[in-house]
């Protein structure tokens, strides 16, 4: 059982680290540009995370149910939960998408106003925002199929999706600024890109249906005797 639990475990533990370790990366990257791109980007993805923090939920209580469904041998329920957990998420992902897309200006002023810096940081924060609506609707299908497929025993897949993708941007980020240095817009539209294709991802790997073949409990079939046993 230690074993098994280790083996279901220990990727979705790993793969949280190095994922944030990623994103620092990434995160130090965006600010080597400047005070003025730091504020944006702090300012965008304090607002992003509005958006992001309730579908981490979701997608926890999707690997909760989906995980009872495939130990009841019920796939059918497993899938519809997924789809309907999906439609949820994208009602709530959908009304940020409306409000950054529409109400970038005030947004960025709630925070930036009256702090110094704010005003030159604000129109980049805007357009920052804006961009941001891009993905919010891949950022649920990506959180809700990783749950799905954690709940069906599928860790190790979501882990080298999720790694690998998260390293090779936090790579390509490095190139963009250090190297090349590009402007901050283009880094961020290689940021907005890299989310949407991060849902694609997990949503194919889920497509392929390979989770329905993982057992995580093995079933052994009781020895001859031993209903009539119980039932005396």
């Amino acid at each position: 059982m230690i074993r098994r639990l280790l083996r279901y475990g220990l990727p979705a533990g790993g793969e949280q680290i190095l994922n944030i370790a990623a994103f620092m990366f990434f995160l130090q990257f965006m600010h080597s540009y400047g005070t003025r791109v730091a504020t944006a980007a702090t300012t965008a993805f304090n607002w992003d995370f509005v958006a992001y923090i309730p579908m981490i939920g979701m997608g926890a209580a999707v690997t909760s149910v989906v995980g009872a469904c495939i130990g009841a041998g019920d796939l059918v329920r497993a899938r519809r939960t997924t789809y309907v957990a999906l439609a949820a998420a994208w009602v709530y992902s959908g009304t940020m998408l409306l409000v950054f897309a529409f109400f970038a200006p005030s947004l960025a002023a709630l925070v930036l106003r009256g702090i110094p810096g704010g005003e030159e940081a604000m129109p980049l924060a805007i357009t920052m925002i804006r961009l941001m609506s891009l993905y919010t609707l891949a950022d649920s299908v990506q959180l809700v199929f990783d749950g799905a497929l954690r709940g069906a025993g599928d860790t190790h897949a979501v882990m080298r999706i999720s790694v690998t993708l998260n390293w090779l941007f936090a790579g390509l980020s490095y190139v963009l600024i250090r190297v090349l240095a590009v402007e901050p817009l283009t880094v961020w539209v290689c940021y907005v890109a890299f989310g949407i294709l991060w849902g694609a991802a997990v949503f194919l790997r889920y497509h392929s249906g390979r989770w329905k073949g993982i057992r995580l409990i093995e079933t052994k079939t009781p020895p001859p005797g031993d209903g009539d046993e119980t039932e005396k």
